[in-house]
């Protein structure tokens, strides 16, 4: 249920499909095309001013130092877990991470406006969250703000961490395939995926399964959803999404102050 005007490009699917807008809704829209090449955008900007990682990387927002105090406003990666970290302070950066390899998203707190690109798959193993945010997602004034792009699928990982609940406040974009959940028809409910930001994808993404009785949904396996529209994305967007806009038809070729 939404009070705003929809358009989409998926066609009508009765009665499957019968979604209630208060603004009305269009069905059957022309889709928009996810440009590809603005993946390599993000290498570019990365290795100009950015944090640029080879190969498979962890990666953590905010981990615990050696005295067990939280790295706020830090974004650390490595190899694997037998290597160390390396941390680097986000404000120091353009703001754009870029991995050559897959990306395994150990979860944290962002404290600063980050965007983690790959040219591969990223796995989310934790929640991911604001620093000022609560249970109801980011705080009026917040300025925290997370882009999470990859080429092909974001995955929220079948892990003991995502058992019960993941919250997940980014904006996300899957260039070439979806966002969705791993092994979303096996095993136990998990309890509630919650998202604070947006969803871009090329092709939607299972997260569970389930079915209704009567008017209720009963959820066999995976999660049930909590989507949440972070409005903040009307008026800004991650570091680096101006390369991408979402629809490719606008890039910045020069720009100039003006008093």
């Amino acid at each position: 249920h939404s009070h705003y005007h929809l358009v989409s490009a998926d066609p009508s699917n009765p009665p499957f499909d019968e979604p209630t807008f208060d603004g009305g809704y269009e069905l059957g829209a022309l889709g928009v095309a996810l440009p590809r090449d603005a993946i390599n955008d993000f290498r570019d900007e990365a290795r100009d001013g950015g944090i640029y990682a080879r190969g498979a990387q962890q990666v953590i927002l905010g981990r615990l130092d050696d005295r067990g105090r939280p790295m706020h406003g830090y974004v650390s990666y490595r190899r694997n877990s037998r290597r160390p970290w390396t941390d680097v302070q986000i404000s120091a950066t353009n703001g754009i991470m870029f991995v050559n390899g897959h990306v395994e998203l150990l979860g944290g707190r962002l404290d600063g406006r980050l965007t983690i690109a790959t040219n591969a798959t990223m796995d989310i193993e934790n929640d991911v969250v604001y620093r000022d945010s609560d249970a109801n997602g980011p705080k009026q004034y917040c300025d925290d703000m997370l882009g999470l792009v990859a080429s092909s699928h974001i995955r929220v990982a079948y892990n003991a961490a995502n058992r019960r609940d993941c919250v997940i406040h980014a904006h996300m974009i899957s260039v070439g395939n979806s966002f969705k959940v791993q092994n979303h028809s096996s095993g136990r409910p998990r309890g509630t995926l919650t998202v604070h930001g947006g969803i871009c994808q090329k092709s939607r993404g299972a997260v569970g399964t389930g079915y209704l009785w009567g008017d209720r949904l009963v959820i066999r396996s995976g999660y049930t959803k909590d989507y949440n529209y972070d409005r903040r994305l009307a008026f800004g967007a991650p570091p680096g999404y101006e390369l991408f806009l979402l629809t490719g038809r606008y890039r910045r070729l020069a720009w100039r102050e003006v008093s």
